[in-house]
């Protein structure tokens, strides 16, 4: 009777922890456009998981907005993408309701460069309790060419918010694509499944002793 007390109350916290606190990676690919030519998308995307969304302001222009690029783009770059339309536009990614979230990774790729130089793109995170993050990252120079850069490194974990500028004039246009995000678990979650773990080594203790 007692065993299956146990077990009942260790799967009921199980489900009540991995629902409730999982930190499922998603990944913000705006495949769902990818028949679209260049087009205009508004000044916020939200996902289709309603999960994360994706501002465009501009402390320049008084009107500024995201642009997809579809297979029916001449500036596809092999994978559907955004971009910001305004020179000094700057995107900012946050989760729905805005709690923390991780951010893992990015594809970027240059837009209109022209010239074939290099130029960088620099990511500012509000860290969640206090403090920022931030980390440059510089692309090679290759046209429409998708780059994947690696956030783990340099600390954007737990973080409400990022935000990035467009490059100089010109060439400074970027698209980005493949925003690999995840959510960071609620206490709450984190404490059932510690309750979870304990109700499991107790359930062995009691069956070593017998």
């Amino acid at each position: 009777m007692h065993r299956n007390i146990f077990k009942a109350s260790l799967a009921a916290l199980s489900i009540a922890a991995f629902s409730g606190g999982s930190a499922q990676a998603e990944v913000i690919d705006f495949e769902e456009l990818i028949n679209a030519a260049t087009t205009q998308q508004g000044q916020t995307y939200t996902t289709p998981s309603g999960h994360f969304q994706l501002s465009a302001y501009d402390s320049v222009d008084a009107f500024t907005v995201f642009d997809s690029t579809g297979t029916a783009s001449s500036t596809f770059s092999g994978s559907t993408s955004f971009y910001n339309i305004s020179i000094s536009g700057e995107t900012v990614l946050r989760q729905v309701g805005g709690a923390a979230f991780n951010l893992s990774s990015i594809d970027l790729a240059e837009l209109n460069l022209g010239n074939g130089s290099t130029y960088s793109v620099n990511f500012n995170g509000l860290v969640h309790g206090g403090g920022t993050v931030t980390h440059t990252f510089v692309l090679d120079g290759a046209e429409y060419g998708a780059e994947t850069f690696d956030f783990t490194p340099f600390g954007f974990s737990n973080v409400d918010s990022v935000s990035w500028i467009q490059g100089p004039f010109p060439g400074g246009y970027h698209q980005f694509d493949n925003i690999v995000v995840s959510p960071v678990p609620e206490p709450g979650s984190i404490c059932l499944l510690g309750v979870a773990g304990l109700i499991v080594l107790r359930c062995r203790s009691r069956r070593n002793v017998k």
